[in-house]
């Protein structure tokens, strides 16, 4: 078979592979940093001018702050397929695929070097013997296919889901295309035929991959690392060689710093910058770093989200310390040796350095290995390659294959986050965030209770993180416990005062309480933080609704209700104050609407019925209070505003049932007992 023709063939094996195992990612919700970097980023929802998408927002929460490249791209799905998933994940692995057939374009130019020089074995590269190949001339005869089997473990891994069915980690995998593209076009300029034109994309790749994340401040210095190993006798000789390129090559960390600085140096809080949290993060390091090599051997178990909290005991730490000295020793000695491994093993640490250096919001995260394992598995392959031969090779193709296998079923567990934070609290059960997540995913179902409690423990595990707070807040206030909400939204104020979101829900809620004056000054800090937030505008509508200012109090409603028509309380109450208007049409019209959408809600039902019995629609007020009681069983306002539709239908005995439930679920209702005496002094039959 031709050289071309297995070139080809490989490419499409390479490809065919990749959509194989990711065919059941296209499917998958939006997750977690996902909302916020495409549901909730307006700066994605014009392709035109480019301006809009090239300035993403620069607060925390958001993946793509100081990321222009990946917020672009992420504005072209917007304009192909809206917030539907399915074009996003599509890009997603066809950035996956292309950078996989650049590393194997690039294995394959490598690969034959490594057997002409010092690495694997120091043999002579031709056999003596045509049925005694020594090891490095595997590599030269192989270099193909063991590019190919390269590619294939890399792209079919399931380490590296994260980075590739996780949408917003795009991130990561386009930086890693952009990374491999710099590598790719250098080793075509330094090789033979090789022009200004491969350098001049190099750098280019360069810049779109400083653009698109951090990591590939390093490329310059792995291209650096590169030159001297394959074509340099050091790295002065590798400078003096190509000093324009280089002075191009390093140029772009300008530009990176630009972008660094505009998220205030530490990309919206995302880093921190105090000594104690350095020296907390680096005692993570060690067993982060060691885990990574583990999941590259051995991908089990996949954890989406580790926490904050490493191990604790002393033994991992100096184990893991010792383990991760030893390895860099090995590198260094390697690197002193011009070995060609040393390349593989210095780019793993030279890849993770930024985020094993910096002080981040997470210790393990997996997608930070989707390059540095493309290092690993070229060393592993290249090894059993040289070693091995043949049989080798077919080793690693079969691991292709389980691993193929291995990221298809951790794709399933994107489909449902329910299902994916489930098993995220199961295997780590001491990370706050898996909690507050699988409480999101049980609060989007209903499960009020589940919700409250992995709120809690998410509380319990990270009591210093407002957004939890709030977020146990939002699950107390739609579980009916309005005053365990308002502490919750409280504390989350405590914890941080400009939370305008969190002001405004306890304003909200303060108002509905009768605290007006407290609810007041929440509404408007709120208010000057983020005039256009919904709630602030709900909260002071029901302000003036209790003080009987209806025509302003259904302006402010109103207003809610065109910020955000989702917020079905804002309608709610705009159909309440219209009831108390008089104005009956309209009450019935908008409060219809409001049932239609959110036919499980009580209050809804109960407040249709008020305006339909004001309307002296009897017959439909008792069915609306009836399905209000039936939806809240403990409704005892329905129950007595019942007792009045069914006197006014003449059905005593009815009438009479409704004012004794409303009476049992609350005794000190004067209204409800009032009613029963004078029935019973009007001796009203049965």
């Amino acid at each position: 078979m031709s050289n071309r023709r297995t070139i080809l063939l490989s490419g499409g094996l390479i490809a065919a592979a990749g959509v194989a195992a990711y065919w059941n990612s296209f499917s998958a919700p939006f997750i977690f940093d996902d909302i916020p970097s495409i549901l909730d980023n307006p700066s994605i929802r014009q392709l035109w001018p480019l301006s809009g998408p090239l300035n993403p927002p620069r607060e925390f929460g958001y993946t793509v702050s100081g990321r222009p490249v990946l917020n672009l791209s992420l504005a072209v799905n917007y304009a192909l397929s809206g917030v539907q998933p399915w074009s996003y994940h599509v890009v997603n692995l066809l950035i996956h695929i292309a950078a996989g057939l650049l590393l194997f374009g690039l294995s394959r130019r490598v690969l034959p070097r490594v057997a002409g020089g010092r690495g694997f074995a120091s043999a002579p590269v031709e056999p003596k013997h045509p049925d005694r190949v020594v090891p490095p001339y595997h590599l030269k005869v192989f270099a193909t296919p063991a590019a190919c089997a390269i590619a294939l473990l890399w792209v079919l891994h399931p380490l590296q889901t994260q980075a590739v069915t996780y949408v917003v980690q795009r991130a990561e995998s386009l930086m890693g295309f952009f990374y491999l593209l710099t590598v790719y076009a250098f080793v075509r300029m330094a090789g033979a035929g090789g022009g200004w034109k491969w350098g001049a994309i190099s750098v280019f790749a360069c810049l779109l991959g400083v653009g698109t994340k951090e990591v590939a401040v390093t490329a310059p210095i792995f291209v650096l690392m590169a030159d001297r190993v394959f074509y340099c006798d050091s790295v002065l000789a590798a400078l003096r060689r190509r000093p324009f390129y280089y002075l191009a090559l390093g140029a772009t960390w300008v530009p990176l710093a630009w972008l660094v600085l505009g998220t205030g140096g530490d990309r919206g809080g995302t880093y921190r910058w105090s000594g104690e949290a350095f020296l907390q993060y680096w005692l993570t390091q060690p067993e982060a770093l060691t885990r990574y090599l583990g999941l590259t051997v051995w991908p089990h178990p996949l954890i989406f989200e580790y926490g904050i909290v490493g191990d604790p005991r002393r033994a991992v730490l100096i184990g893991c310390s010792l383990m991760i000295a030893l390895l860099l020793g090995l590198t260094a000695w390697l690197w002193w040796r011009r070995r060609p491994e040393s390349l593989g093993l210095g780019a793993f640490f030279l890849l993770l350095a930024p985020t094993t250096v910096m002080p981040g919001a997470q210790i393990i995260v997996e997608h930070r290995m989707y390059l540095p394992l493309a290092a690993l598995i070229g060393v592993l392959v290249a090894a059993t390659t040289a070693w091995v031969g043949r049989r080798g090779l077919a080793l690693c193709f079969a691991v292709a294959i389980a691993a193929g296998l291995a990221t298809a079923d951790r794709n399933r567990d994107y489909q449902d986050p329910f299902r994916l934070w489930s098993d995220n609290v199961q295997k780590r059960p001491t990370s706050a965030k898996a909690h507050n997540n699988l409480a999101h995913a049980y609060y989007h179902r209903g499960e009020f209770d589940a919700a409250i409690r992995h709120y809690g423990q998410a509380v319990r595990l990270e009591p210093e993180v407002a957004q939890v707070h709030f977020n146990l807040g939002l699950a107390l206030q739609d579980a009916g416990r309005p005053a365990e909400a308002i502490q919750s939204y409280a504390e989350a104020v405590r914890l941080l005062p400009n939370f305008a979101q969190a002001r405004a829900l306890l304003g909200v809620l303060l108002a509905k309480e009768g605290q007006v004056i407290e609810a007041s000054a929440h509404l408007q800090a709120a208010l000057a933080l983020r005039s256009n937030l919904p709630e602030v505008h709900l909260g002071f509508g029901l302000i003036l609704l209790q003080r009987e200012r209806f025509a302003e109090a259904a302006t402010a409603f109103s207003r809610a209700a065109e910020l955000a028509p989702a917020l079905l309380e804002a309608r709610l109450q705009l159909g309440v104050t219209f009831t108390r208007q008089g104005r009956l049409t309209d009450a019935v019209t908008i409060l219809r609407q409001v049932v239609a959408e959110a036919p499980a809600t009580a209050e809804a039902h109960a407040n249709l019925a008020i305006a339909l019995a004001e309307s002296r629609e009897f017959e439909a007020a008792v069915t609306s209070y009836r399905e209000a009681i039936r939806l809240r069983p403990d409704y005892a306002n329905a129950y007595y505003n019942l007792g009045n539709a069914l006197l006014e239908l003449r059905r005593w005995r009815e009438a009479r049932e409704a004012f004794e439930s409303a009476l049992k679920l609350q005794p000190d209702f004067a209204a409800a007992q009032e009613m029963l005496s004078r029935m019973r002094a009007a001796k009203l039959p049965d």
